[in-house]
């Protein structure tokens, strides 16, 4: 089983939206089991796969879920923020990452093939656990000086956790939120592919009213009939096929 941990200490970078479209598009489009793991306390990841929640973070993540009879029977299973994880620092790192790896066994025992994880936009013992266990990490950036700051303080974080977590790799920065139209985000992109070299994706995410239907009717985006959401869905299903093979993901 693959993890893959979507993040950047900065809200508002499209971290969410990348966790549902690529959820939706392995579990859907390629036939791979997926877990999502909502570590996020807005939750809004939960809300718009509703649907496919199995259980609340807590249950699994801040106890022993030894005992827990896990039966995920669909493509698609979500284990969603609840408000007992605002207290989640509380713990310490060790139990953190012990009640992860025995939620990942059971995970694996129900054939799971991608964990994905959603954080949130700080440092704390979420983001570091998340980091601790996973193999991959991608980082939506939005084209703003603030989006920035926060990738240079989670490169920082991710060089020091490395130390402890040798297997996990960058897949990369994911521009998100593109507006083609506006000539600064276009000057940032390209001042950002300087920086960031071969860091930065090679597909951009853009800013469409497709997508926030999509995300606001809790439907797959590839449903809706309007030119704007087919859109959307074409530069997600690029996205999805270089993740898939970054990853060597079978699908």
């Amino acid at each position: 089983m693959k993890v893959l941990t979507v993040s950047n200490q900065k809200g508002g970078v499209g971290k969410t939206t990348t966790v549902i479209q690529l959820a939706q598009f392995y579990a859907y489009k390629y036939g791979v089991k997926v877990a999502v793991l909502d570590l996020d306390t807005q939750a809004n990841a939960s809300w718009s796969l509703e649907k496919n929640i199995v259980t609340q973070v807590s249950r699994v993540l801040m106890q022993d879920c030894s005992s827990i009879n896990l039966e995920l029977k669909t493509n698609l299973s979500v284990f969603s923020a609840d408000q007992f994880i605002a207290n989640i620092d509380q713990l310490s790192i060790e139990n953190l990452i012990k009640n992860f790896e025995i939620f990942k066994s059971k995970l694996i025992a129900n054939q799971v093939e991608l964990l994905i994880i959603d954080t949130p936009p700080s440092l704390n013992k979420s983001l570091t656990m998340s980091l601790l266990v996973s193999d991959f990490v991608i980082c939506p950036i939005e084209l703003e000086t603030y989006s920035l700051q926060g990738i240079q303080k989670l490169f920082s974080v991710i060089s020091n956790l490395k130390k402890y977590n040798s297997k996990l790799e960058v897949i990369g920065l994911l521009p998100s939120k593109v507006d083609n139209r506006n000539h600064l985000h276009r000057e940032r992109l390209k001042a950002f592919k300087e920086q960031f070299n071969n860091l930065v994706l090679n597909i951009a995410i853009t800013s469409r009213c497709g997508l926030q239907e999509a995300l606001s009717n809790r439907q797959n985006i590839w449903d809706l009939k309007k030119a704007s959401a087919r859109r959307s869905s074409a530069e997600f299903s690029i996205l999805a096929e270089l993740v898939k093979s970054k990853m060597n993901l079978e699908a």
